[in-house]
This record gives C-alpha cells, sequence and structure tokens, in this order.
C-alpha cells in the first residue's frame, strides 16, 4: 500500500482520512514513486478555497464574519485531514485559522491568558502541531 505524505499528513490511499504525522513536503511513499490524484485533489481544493477566504475577508475585522464564510466552512467540511495544511498555512502566511483548527482537532491548546493574542495563539498552535510531528 502506498501513502502520500503533504507537510505532516500521511494519507492512506484506501481511507483519505488517516492522519500519521510524516515529512516537510508532498512526497510520494511506496513502491509506485507516483501520486494519487485525489491527493494533489486536496491540496488543491485547500489551496483554492484558503486563498478564496483570504482575498475575500481581508478587509472584515470581525472574527466572526470570517469564520462564517463559505470558503472557510468548506475548509472545515474537509475534516481532519487538513489540519497540516492549515498549520502550514498558518506557520507560512499567517491568518485566523484558530476557529477550523479547535473544531477539526476537538482540542484549543491556546492558555486563557493568551486568549486574543494573535502571536501566542498562533505560537500555541504551531507547538501544538509540532509536538504532534505535525
Amino acid at each position: 500500500m502506498s501513502y502520500y505524505t503533504r507537510g505532516s499528513v500521511k494519507l492512506s490511499p484506501k481511507s483519505g482520512n488517516e492522519i500519521i504525522p510524516r515529512g516537510d513536503a508532498l512526497t510520494p511513499h511506496g513502491a509506485s514513486g507516483t501520486f494519487r490524484h485525489r491527493d494533489e485533489e486536496l491540496l488543491k481544493k485547500f489551496e483554492q478555497l484558503a486563498d478564496q477566504w483570504e482575498r475575500e475577508t481581508q478587509n472584515m475585522s470581525s472574527t466572526v464574519h470570517k469564520s462564517m464564510h463559505g470558503a472557510y466552512q468548506d475548509i472545515i467540511a474537509m475534516g481532519p485531514r487538513v489540519i497540516p495544511l492549515i498549520l502550514d498555512r498558518l506557520r507560512d502566511k499567517g491568518g485566523h485559522w484558530y476557529w477550523a483548527l479547535a473544531h477539526l482537532a476537538k482540542t484549543d491548546p491556546v492558555p486563557p491568558n493568551a486568549r486574543g493574542n494573535v502571536q501566542k495563539m498562533r505560537e500555541a498552535w504551531l507547538k501544538w502541531g509540532s509536538d504532534r510531528r505535525f
């Protein structure tokens, strides 16, 4: 069975939802050395939605309105397999990904005294991901 890694998610061709922390890049694991179309589509869909969300909410000040945007909700609907993609995006570009991460991860590593401090929230989530090898 081949596995494919994007960031730190290892996708099983069978389930497509298995999260197994691994590597730093989109790399094939297995004998064939080719990527499954579905994995490329997941990354492409995520990046399109994330770009749309950032573009269409860049002038919004309300995190509630940003989080209720259709593209953001579509990303959440993609399920936990996008957690590593969100963490990569948060690390590289920032953004208010905290509601999506908390919903998908079923946890919130941000300490109460750091809530509202975007830099500390970002650091807490990136540490959480790093601790889990995402």
